[in-house]
């Protein structure tokens, strides 16, 4: 395994597991709302931080989310023309050879 790929992996689970760890602080503040609700500011804390966890979970599904449409398509027209181009390489090839 190359390091890039072990960091990526390092990262990817330091990541998942800080957003275990904000859901968790977040399931314990929902359990004792009762302690800090009158609190203005923290609910309005505890509000945002409700909303980073959707945004952060949204952003995961998207990057979970199998590539498919134009990036698939991207990839087919990425083939074809390196199969074009080769072809275009191997009739040109016996013109530059006359030339020289």
């Amino acid at each position: 395994m190359c390091a890039a790929a072990g960091q990526s992996h390092a990262h990817e689970h330091s990541a998942r597991e800080s957003n275990h760890n904000v859901k968790t602080v977040d399931a314990f503040l929902d359990e004792n709302q009762a302690v800090w609700s009158g609190m203005a500011a923290f609910v309005t804390a505890h509000q945002a931080l409700e909303d980073g966890i959707a945004s952060i979970d949204a952003a995961t599904e998207k990057q979970e989310t199998p590539i498919t449409g134009a990036a698939a398509e991207k990839g087919l027209a990425r083939e074809e023309l390196k199969d074009v181009t080769f072809m275009m390489a191997e009739a040109l090839g016996p013109i530059g050879r006359e030339q020289r």
